[in-house]
């Protein structure tokens, strides 16, 4: 992981936004010491610039910015052109894979990067020092007393059966459930209907276990695969256990990754962009993130969420730390899982479609 500062003034870097891992996202200079290491970090390899925000993106540059003062942004790598989307690295500089007579530059007035060519030897706006970016800082103490965040994680810890690995294989039902309605208790406390999130397919979770239940969570949603012949096993019926499973897979990821990056420090607004850049920006429609940020604007920043956090007793910002570190290693390990049974459910019902459409062309559907 390395920072990339500019050569012709030093108290410049290489960096992004909260907001920029997005197709076309911005890419410019950032001055030190006013952005967390999140957002001037970069992963350097296969030729691919990634940002530490989101390695999904690269710094690729723009269809017609191999010329001077062309511009540059974000774009995702799988689907960027390699000559737009790959650098060669040699001494200091970056030149595009596309042509290697252009350079990533700073502009001469220092308020942003540019392409530009040259006959020799780039001059020091061409340049850029590597340096190894500092780990991100965490505070893990011991606990004595809880926060809110306590009865989450034990539900969740209860509810998941794990390997050797400590890798989920399957959930209890009645407990993971139980885990998700106690998560929804401390995201209504943190800002208004944020808990929306999580409630409306704990629902369907609920009313499809009333039918389908079993004790083993892959059992249940196994158990209720016939529903979706509504469709011809084409898709998910949108009040089943399934549908529900995939959106508090995705829901569950995105707190996940939150509450990860909150416990590294970083701000409210911050945590919520890269979060969101990471895991449900591409299952959204644009009403749909409108109103996702402005649900999420509720949430209070910094210090004043740590105190939400806390509770009615005083345990101190280092074992809220603590907490949401331990919410963020389980919800990323269950919503693992809840990928995987998607993935699995996805397989039987193309199996199961197979059967249909050949039944239905005999009259037996």
């Amino acid at each position: 992981m390395s920072r990339l500062r500019c050569q012709a003034n030093d108290k410049y870097l290489l960096g992004v936004r909260s907001d920029s891992c997005v197709n076309g996202g911005w890419v410019g200079l950032v001055e030190d010491g006013t952005s967390p290491n999140l957002f001037v970090s970069w992963e350097i390899d296969g030729g691919f610039l990634r940002p530490l925000a989101n390695p999904k993106y690269a710094l690729c540059v723009v269809e017609d910015g191999l010329r001077d003062g062309g511009w540059v942004h974000l774009w995702e790598s799988e689907s960027a052109p390699p000559a737009c989307s790959q650098w060669v690295d040699s001494s200091n500089c970056l030149r595009s894979r596309g042509n290697q007579a252009f350079v990533l530059c700073a502009r001469q007035d220092f308020q942003g990067i540019h392409m530009w060519s040259f006959d020799g030897p780039p001059d020091s706006y061409g340049h850029w020092d590597h340096e190894t970016a500092r780990p991100a800082e965490r505070a893990i103490l011991g606990m004595n007393t809880h926060g809110v965040l306590r009865p989450v994680i034990a539900q969740l810890k209860k509810a998941a059966m794990l390997d050797t690995e400590q890798q989920v294989t399957d959930l209890q039902s009645a407990d993971f459930l139980d885990g998700l309605q106690a998560f929804t208790l401390v995201l209504e406390l943190v800002g208004w209907h944020v808990n929306d999130l999580l409630t409306t397919d704990l629902e369907k979770l609920r009313r499809s276990m009333a039918k389908y239940g079993k004790a083993s969570y892959r059992e249940w949603l196994q158990n209720e695969i016939p529903v979706h012949a509504e469709s011809g096993y084409k898709e998910y019926a949108d009040e089943s256990a399934a549908m529900a499973n995939l959106w508090v897979a995705r829901n569950l990821r995105f707190f996940a990754e939150m509450f990860g990056l909150l416990a590294d420090g970083h701000e409210t607004s911050d945590a919520v962009h890269v979060a969101y850049s990471r895991t449900l920006q591409d299952h959204h429609g644009f009403i749909q993130r409108q109103a996702f940020f402005l649900v999420m604007a509720q949430i209070p920043d910094g210090a004043k969420l740590l105190k939400v956090l806390e509770g009615e007793v005083l345990i101190g910002t280092e074992k809220v730390v603590q907490e949401l570190l331990e919410l963020s290693d389980v919800g990323t390990r269950i919503s693992d899982y809840l990928f995987r049974m998607d993935r699995d459910i996805v397989l039987e019902n193309e199996k199961r479609q197979e059967q249909f459409e050949v039944d239905a062309a005999y009259g037996r559907a």
